[in-house]
C-alpha cells in the first residue's frame, strides 16, 4: 500500500505494485469473510463459557463496561456481545447453557429492551437459564445530562453493575427467575387473565 501511495505521489516505489496489490486484496478479503461470519452468527463471546462463571451480555456502549469488569475477573465472568438480536442467534442458548448465570445490561427500560429479545429467544429453543436484566427504570425519564451521567444515576454505572455481581445475597434472590414459555404461561392463566388476552387480542 505504501509503495502504491510513494508510486503515484511520487513516480517511484521501492517494491512491486502488483505484489502490493495483491497483498491489499487478500487482506481485504480476508477481512470480508470474518466480518460477514461474525455478523451471521450474531453475537461474539469473550472468554469460556462454563458452569462456574456468570455470563454478561449487552451490546454497543454497555458492551464496554461489561468487558472492564471481564478483564478484572476472566475467571469469574465472560462476557457477549450480542450485535444481531432479530432473528435471534440460534446457537447461542446452547453455548452458554452450561453457565452460572446470565446477566444482561442494556440502556433501555424493561419492556422490548434485550433482555426481553434473550428470554424469548432461549425460551424459544427450550432453554430456562437463570436471567438478571440491569436496565433504565420503567418510566420516562425527563432529566438534562451527557449520556454517562444519566446512565449513572439511573443505574447503569460501572460499579452499579459490579454490584449485582459480587453482591451474593442479591444474586441469590434473583437468580431464582427464571424465564417460561408462552404455552407455559397460558397453561397458568386465570380466568380473569383469559378474559384480559382474549380482550386485548381483539
Amino acid at each position: 500500500m505504501i509503495d502504491g501511495f510513494r508510486c503515484g505521489f511520487l513516480g517511484k516505489s521501492d517494491g512491486s505494485i502488483t505484489v502490493g496489490l495483491i497483498y491489499l486484496s487478500i487482506l481485504a478479503l480476508t477481512t470480508w469473510l470474518v466480518s460477514f461470519y461474525l455478523y451471521k452468527k450474531g453475537y461474539k463471546i469473550f472468554g469460556d463459557a462454563n458452569e462456574t462463571k456468570i455470563i454478561l451480555i449487552s451490546h454497543g456502549k454497555m458492551l464496554h463496561k461489561c468487558l472492564e469488569l471481564f478483564k478484572k475477573g476472566p475467571n469469574r465472568f465472560c462476557c457477549v456481545d450480542i450485535f444481531r438480536s432479530k432473528p435471534f442467534p440460534k446457537d447461542l442458548p446452547k453455548a452458554i447453557s452450561s453457565c452460572k448465570g446470565i446477566v444482561v445490561v442494556d440502556e433501555q427500560s424493561p419492556s422490548g429492551n434485550l433482555c426481553s429479545c434473550i428470554f424469548e429467544g432461549f425460551s424459544d429453543q427450550n432453554y430456562f437459564p437463570k436471567i438478571i436484566s440491569k436496565s433504565l427504570p420503567e418510566r420516562y425519564l425527563f432529566e438534562n445530562g451527557g449520556r454517562e451521567y444519566l446512565l449513572n444515576k439511573f443505574g447503569l454505572s460501572k460499579d452499579d453493575i459490579r454490584m449485582i455481581l459480587e453482591n451474593k445475597e442479591q444474586y441469590r434472590a434473583l437468580r431464582e427467575i427464571k424465564a417460561v414459555s408462552y404455552t407455559h404461561l397460558r397453561a397458568h392463566e386465570t380466568s380473569l387473565q383469559l378474559v384480559c388476552r382474549l380482550l386485548l387480542e381483539k
